[in-house]
């Protein structure tokens, strides 16, 4: 059954119109996108992409939205080793600036001590 179901989500299905069917829908895509995160998640990422669907799409595969689920997952960790790195360097230029101001300090104190 999982495999007829993998196989038919490639072809253009109707949007769902009804809540009884929507959910229904939502459930079959949330299904086929795998655990790759809870299902609020991928439902409010499903559900914001009906919306931004254009205004005469109304048959669309539910592997579009496997796919676009699989995006938003690897936009997401691609967000965040960004925003790691980021913080890495922040790190390094912090702690190179406290070496110099750390050599400064020396310097400055032995040209004392050298002039007294």
């Amino acid at each position: 059954m999982t495999t007829l179901k993998k196989l038919a989500s490639y072809f253009p299905t109707k949007l769902p119109v009804g809540n009884t069917s929507y959910n229904k829908w939502l459930d079959d895509v949330v299904f086929l996108s795998g655990p790759i995160a809870d299902t609020d998640s991928l439902q409010w990422v499903i559900s914001n992409e009906v919306m931004r669907l254009s205004s005469t799409k109304d048959r669309v595969p539910k592997a579009y939205f496997v796919k676009v689920l699989r995006k938003y997952a690897a936009n997401q960790l691609a967000a965040n080793k960004v925003m790691e790195l980021k913080q890495k360097q922040l790190e390094a230029q912090q702690a190179a600036q406290k070496q110099e101001a750390t050599k400064q300090e020396t310097v400055s104190s032995e040209t004392k001590e050298t002039t007294n």
